[in-house]
């Protein structure tokens, strides 16, 4: 009895010393004392420097002490250092911005595109320092530095542009603003210039189909633009813009700050060409007659536990083109000369709310709507093209953890509304969309090597049934340098086929539609690797991108065809794209960066039974760029080079035209140049576009004879505007 007496006094003191020693885990979440904005990558740890974690994007950690109270030392840089005494498992902290510096000291350069080393998605991020190395007078002109989106011409007449990644159309790719839908439906041809460059403060690149949270329509991408926002942005921004082929803008961007919580800005924009520029001597206008007024209006309350933000957009863009003695009083829509007309309206709004809770630091619950309303009236020589769009969506999201904050999840519902109505010639066609979906989304990171975000959404379309859309996400590190990826997910999208496709419009060709469009559907799965490192003291990178996407429904705009039509039809057959870049970014010294990168596509789609390569979409593609930024910036000098490959062209020997007998467009470089001059409030830069002066020949069939059943002006796959000179002036006020 005595020996049991001392085993069992032997087991109740191990016992009562393992509780002692048990951990307790903290959890808990980093925010601006100011803002209440959550800081990414702040360092927590414990007192005596043992136990060192980091927060996530949302500004949460969690960490194991071995007994409370406790000290943990909390810091990131442009704060001041914070040291609180623990008694509970759970915590906020604030930190305040530190505001008096007497001395800065900068030991390495970054690069001003950044790929995100922490994000289990694929996202890179241009930073505003990226886009002021180009004119960037609209988001269709952020991208002339960046290697992963290619920005196309729809025809040689309208200047419609589009975006494309990874060998997809950019109705594949999701534009949002702020997480919000913006560029979609009838603004796919003409959206890209509804965003000035000056109202944009970066842009987020993710590849493969993303996050369930942002819809189901994804399959190539998802570029979402981050504005200026009312709590950051300068008091006051004029930027002043001018071409030698007579564009001229004016942008004005007022903050004002009305309280400690609320604050606003207005951000204004006016931009003409006044000029009929014919580069090409074919005599037609290649830089579209415009004036476009643009007015972005947005509130910001940031509260303790409310954040709410409201925007409001209002747009008129006016557009004409055609032949240069083209008068639309005595010529439109008859034979006398061939016009082309553009006039687009938009309305836009948009709310984000979110309530944080603040005794659970990791929980949030948002809720986004959007709401737009757009009419275009269009006419094309003798083909007419009007259209009404109404959209209203709305996102609900819930964001906890399960257990700790290695485990979040988000949940939510979405609606979607989008109601068409089109006059195409004298046809009228009309169609609402009532989608209403549910999502989940599980987040796993060990916060060391590995991370996993596993998404599943369900959305019910009232003609077209359930759409359903699973998407993985991975990331491993392999180790402190060097990161994986593997994305793979589906993508569902209803076509529009005159919305999504200017070049319709463009040519005397006959459009002819076999059938009822069907959803398009599509799989899309890749890799990534990128590799972080030093090189004599200097920053150095390199991405490598894989990614392979494929149809198992895909409506065709088949211009193989003749000459004479163009045919629409469900897709018959495979319709595939493989993509693969590599990108290395190196800074030489503290003043100089270069990147390269080179990509080559495989696009292969089924006309009319047989494989054949995507029309005007070259295999190869590279990319050059060199920046060179003094002591303080001072002086900035920014140069890109760009070669493109040989593309596919869909003519046909019916063509009358000898020159277009051609099957392939040629090969060729352009190149741009950048020289900034900074003073203490002002900004001003000199450039040139398309130094080589490279220009597509023959780049509209038949231009003498715009009536006649051969003229086309949608057979584009290089530059239609010769060498441009354009200088600006910014002034700021902070």
């Amino acid at each position: 009895m005595k020996a049991k007496a001392h085993i069992t006094l032997l087991l109740i003191v191990l016992f009562l010393t393992t509780l002692a020693h048990a951990q307790i885990t903290l959890i808990g979440k980093v925010i601006d004392a100011t803002t209440n904005r959550s800081i990414e990558y702040a360092t927590v740890k414990t007192f005596y420097g043992k136990v060192v974690v980091n927060t996530d994007s949302a500004g949460i950690f969690t960490i194991g002490l071995d007994s409370l109270p406790c000290y943990i030392i909390t810091s990131y840089v442009g704060y001041q250092i914070d040291t609180t005494l623990l008694t509970s498992s759970e915590i906020l902290i604030k930190l305040k911005a530190t505001f008096a510096l007497k001395e800065v000291t900068i030991t390495e350069k970054n690069f001003s595109t950044l790929h995100s080393n922490f994000k289990t998605i694929n996202t890179e991020t241009i930073g505003i320092g990226e886009l002021k190395k180009a004119a960037c007078c609209n988001l269709s002109e952020s991208f002339e530095t960046n290697a992963s989106v290619d920005v196309t011409m729809s025809d040689g007449v309208s200047g419609a542009k589009q975006i494309s990644m990874l060998g997809l159309d950019g109705v594949y790719t999701q534009v949002l603003l702020e997480n919000t839908p913006y560029i979609r439906a009838l603004s796919s041809s003409y959206g890209l210039s509804f965003l000035p460059g000056t109202w944009i403060e970066s842009i987020d690149i993710s590849k493969g189909t993303g996050s369930v949270v942002n819809g189901f329509e994804a399959l190539s991408g998802i570029v979402n633009v981050e504005l200026q926002k009312p709590d950051k942005a300068n008091k006051l921004l004029v930027n002043l813009y001018a071409s030698s082929a007579s564009r001229a803008e004016a942008n004005i961007n007022y903050q004002q700050k009305i309280t400690n919580k609320w604050s606003y800005l207005l951000m204004a924009h006016n931009s003409r060409v006044l000029a009929k520029n014919d580069f090409n001597n074919d005599n037609f206008i290649d830089i579209p007659l415009s004036n476009q007024y643009n007015i972005f209006n947005r509130v910001k309350y940031n509260g303790e536990r409310l954040l709410f933000q409201a925007a409001v957009q209002l747009l008129d863009d006016d557009k004409q083109s055609g032949e240069i003695n083209f008068n639309k009083q005595n010529d439109y829509l008859t034979t006398n000369r061939y016009g082309i007309g553009i006039h687009n309206k938009q309305g836009m709004f948009y709310t984000k709310t979110a309530i944080n809770f603040l005794n659970k630091p990791y929980r949030s619950l948002g809720l986004i709507t959007n709401g737009k309303q757009q009419e275009q009236q269009s006419f094309f020589g003798l083909k007419t093209y009007n259209a009404n769009y109404h959209s209203f969506y709305s996102n609900l999201i819930f964001q906890d953890i399960i257990g700790d904050t290695r485990h979040k999840y988000k949940a939510g519902a979405t609606y979607l509304y989008d109601q068409y109505r089109e006059t195409y010639n004298d046809s009228s066609f009309s169609r609402i969309d009532n989608i209403p979906g549910a999502f989940a989304e599980y987040n796993y990171d060990d916060l060391e090597k590995f991370s996993a975000v596993v998404g599943f959404r369900i959305d019910a379309h009232n003609k077209f049934g359930n759409f359903y859309t699973p998407k993985l996400n991975l990331k491993y590190h392999i180790n402190k340098a060097s990161t994986i990826r593997f994305s793979a997910g589906m993508g569902t999208r209803i076509a529009n086929i005159f919305m999504d496709n200017t070049a319709l419009f463009a040519n005397a060709r006959k459009v002819i539609v076999f059938e009822k469009p069907l959803p398009e559907k599509g799989y899309s799965a890749g890799l990534n690797f990128m590799h972080n490192t030093i090189i004599n003291n200097n920053n150095f990178a390199l991405i490598i991108d894989v990614y392979s996407s494929a149809f198992s429904n895909q409506v065709v705009i088949d211009f193989y065809n003749n000459y004479k039509t163009i045919l629409v039809y469900n897709l018959k057959g495979k319709s595939y794209a493989n993509a693969a870049q590599a990108e290395v970014s190196y800074n030489i010294n503290k003043f100089i960066t270069i990147k390269t990168a080179y990509k080559y596509y495989q696009v292969i789609s089924t006309y009319n039974n047989v494989e054949m390569p995507k029309p005007m979409f070259p295999k190869n593609r590279a990319l050059l760029t060199v920046s060179y930024a003094s002591k303080f910036d001072i002086w900035k000098i920014d140069g890109s080079i760009k070669y493109t490959g040989k593309s596919r062209l869909p003519v046909s020997s019916n063509y009358s035209n000898p020159a277009m007998h051609n099957t392939q467009g040629n090969s060729f470089y352009t190149a741009n140049a950048q020289i900034t001059r900074a003073f203490k409030k002002m900004e001003i830069y000199f450039g040139i576009e398309n130094i080589t002066n490279f220009l597509q020949p023959n780049a509209i069939v038949s231009a003498a004879k715009p009536f006649a059943d051969t003229f086309d002006a949608t057979m584009i796959y290089g530059p239609v505007t010769g060498r441009i000179f354009y200088a600006g002036v910014r002034y700021n006020v902070k």
